[in-house]
């Protein structure tokens, strides 16, 4: 806003939609690094938005998945029989 650079000039540049460019302004979507470096540039921004793309890479999850952890290695969850 501070900019004066909208929605749809962003998604015009970086070529998406509007509706991806709300939604990556939301958090539902991630960024991606192009469109971050358009916005970086349509907002005379120094390389402050760019320098986000470092942070992009999602972070991976030791071996075994998280299911895997919470109920064994059983194959499925057991049922507790709850005292009424």
């Amino acid at each position: 806003m501070e900019a004066d650079v909208s929605r749809e000039q962003l998604a015009s540049a970086a070529n998406y939609s509007p509706d991806t460019i709300t939604s990556m302004e939301r958090g539902v979507r991630r960024p991606t690094s192009r469109v971050l470096d358009v916005a970086d540039e349509l907002c005379d921004a120094k390389g402050m938005l760019s320098g986000a793309k470092e942070f992009l890479n999602r972070e991976r999850f030791p071996r075994g998945s998280v299911r895997q952890r919470i109920v064994g290695r059983s194959g499925g969850c057991q049922s507790r029989d709850r005292a009424t």
